[in-house]
C-alpha cells in the first residue's frame, strides 16, 4: 500500500534530495518554510509556509500521512517534532551540523578552535543567554534530545558514522541508509589530458568553515620545499566569516602557489575545478563534503582525508583507495602529487559498483518495511 510522506524543508539547495523516495511506493508532497521571493528556484508545486503564522496549517497537513520527513534539525523541526501524533513516523535527514556542532573539542583541530571564536561581545551575549536557558522551561537543549528519541528514523549516509555517533549521542533513532545517486559515467566520458598540467591542482576543503582545519594544512605546505610546483586552491565560496577565515585568508593572500576563490560558483564552474584537479585534501575530523567528494571521484581526482575522519573510514570499507594527510604530507615532500590515472580508473569503477548495489527502490523498499513493523516511539523526558 503506497504511503503518504510530507518533506519539510527550510533550505531550497536540498529540495532534489528527496528523490530518493519518487517512486510507487510513497505518495510525496513538499513544503518549504521561508521566503518563496527569496528562493526562486522553489518549484511552483511547493506549499510555501511562513512559520509563525502558519504554523498550525503545517501541522494540520502534517497529521494527515503516514510519514514526516524532516530536512536537517533546526529548532523548527525540533518543535514539529514534539508537536505530532505519537502515531506520525517521523525521519530525520541527516545534514551533520546538527549535531557536531555541539563537540567542536572532538571535531576541530586546536589551532582551528583556537582563531574560532566569536568577538567578545558576542560570547557575553552568548553566555547571558545559556543562563537563561537553563532556567527556562523550554530549554532548547533538552527539547532537542527529546526530539531524537521522538524521531524514528536516522537516513544517514553511512552506518560507521551512525555508530560512531550513537557512542556519544545514545538516543539517536534507527539507522536507516540513504541510497547514492545513480552514476551513469564512464571513464571515456573524462578528459584526462585537462589534469596534464606543469602545475598540479590540488584542491584544499570545501568551504569556508573551520571544521576543514585548513590552518593546519597551510602549515604544512608552507614549509615545505616543493609548494611552488602546484596550485593549491581553496573553495572559499560559501559560509561564514569570521576572525578563523581571516586568519586563513592573512596566511594565504600574499603567497603564489594559494588561490583562493570566495565567489559564489554555479554548478558547471564548481564541476570544470575538479575536471581539472589531480588532489582533494579534506582536513575535517567529522564526516563533511560528501558531495564533494563523489564528484572528485566521479572527476578523478585522488582524495586525501584525516584518519579521524569516520567517513574515510566509511569509504575503504566499500572499497575505494583513499589516503590520508600523512600521505598528503609524504606526497608533496617527494613531489608527488601530479594526477594518478592508475587510482583515478580504480574509484571510478568502484564507484559503479557501489551506486548499483544499493538503489533508490532498495530503500524505499527498507523504509516501507519499517513503517509497517516499528514500534511508536514518543519522547522521554531528559
Amino acid at each position: 500500500m503506497c504511503k503518504t510522506v510530507i518533506h519539510i524543508h527550510t533550505d531550497y539547495k536540498f529540495i532534489s534530495s528527496e528523490q530518493m523516495f519518487y517512486g510507487s511506493y510513497f505518495s510525496n508532497t513538499s513544503v518549504f518554510i521561508g521566503d518563496k521571493s527569496k528562493n526562486h528556484e522553489v518549484n511552483d508545486h511547493l506549499l510555501i509556509l511562513n512559520y509563525k503564522q502558519d504554523y498550525q496549517k503545517l501541522l494540520d497537513v502534517c497529521k494527515n500521512v503516514d510519514l514526516v520527513v524532516l530536512y536537517d534539525l533546526d529548532s523548527i523541526k525540533v518543535k514539529l517534532a514534539l508537536s505530532l501524533p505519537a502515531h506520525i513516523k517521523i525521519a530525520w535527514r541527516f545534514f551533520g551540523y546538527e549535531i557536531y556542532h555541539r563537540r567542536p573539542d572532538l571535531f576541530k583541530s586546536e589551532l582551528s578552535r583556537k582563531y574560532d571564536v566569536p568577538p567578545i561581545k558576542k560570547r557575553i551575549r552568548k553566555a547571558l543567554s545559556n543562563i537563561y536557558q537553563h532556567f527556562r522551561l523550554n530549554n532548547p537543549d533538552k527539547e532537542f534530545r527529546q526530539a531524537l528519541k521522538r524521531i524514528n528514523y536516522f537516513l544517514g549516509l553511512s552506518e560507521e558514522e551512525y555508530n560512531f555517533l550513537k557512542q556519544i549521542w545514545t538516543e539517536l533513532p534507527q539507522f536507516i541508509k540513504i541510497p547514492p545517486k545513480p552514476f551513469d559515467k564512464s571513464a571515456s566520458d573524462l578528459n584526462f589530458q585537462l589534469k596534464q598540467v606543469s602545475k598540479p591542482l590540488i584542491i584544499l576543503g570545501n568551504n569556508r568553515s573551520s571544521y576543514n582545519n585548513h590552518l593546519d594544512l597551510i602549515n604544512l605546505i608552507d614549509k615545505s620545499e616543493n609548494k611552488n610546483n602546484f596550485e593549491f586552491l581553496l573553495l572559499f565560496n560559501y559560509g561564514k566569516r569570521n576572525k578563523y577565515t581571516e586568519e586563513v585568508m592573512r596566511r594565504t593572500v600574499d603567497n603564489n602557489y594559494y588561490t583562493i576563490i570566495d565567489q559564489f560558483l554555479n554548478y558547471r564552474d564548481f564541476n570544470s575545478i575538479y575536471e581539472k584537479a589531480s588532489g582533494l585534501v579534506i582536513n575535517g575530523y567529522r564526516q563533511m563534503a560528501a558531495a564533494n567528494i563523489r564528484v572528485a571521484i566521479e572527476c578523478g581526482v585522488k582524495i586525501y582525508l584525516n584518519d579521524k575522519n569516520v567517513y574515510k573510514q566509511f569509504l575503504e570499507n566499500s572499497g575505494f583507495k583513499i589516503f590520508s594527510i600523512e600521505d598528503f604530507e609524504e606526497d608533496l615532500k617527494h613531489n608527488n602529487l601530479q594526477f594518478d590515472k592508475e587510482v583515478a580508473l580504480y574509484n571510478l569503477e568502484i564507484l559503479k559498483r557501489y551506486t548499483e548495489s544499493y538503489s533508490y527502490s532498495d530503500f524505499q523498499s527498507d523504509l516501507l518495511e519499517q513503517i509497517n513493523t516499528s514500534e511508536i516511539r514518543t519522547k522521554i523526558d531528559p
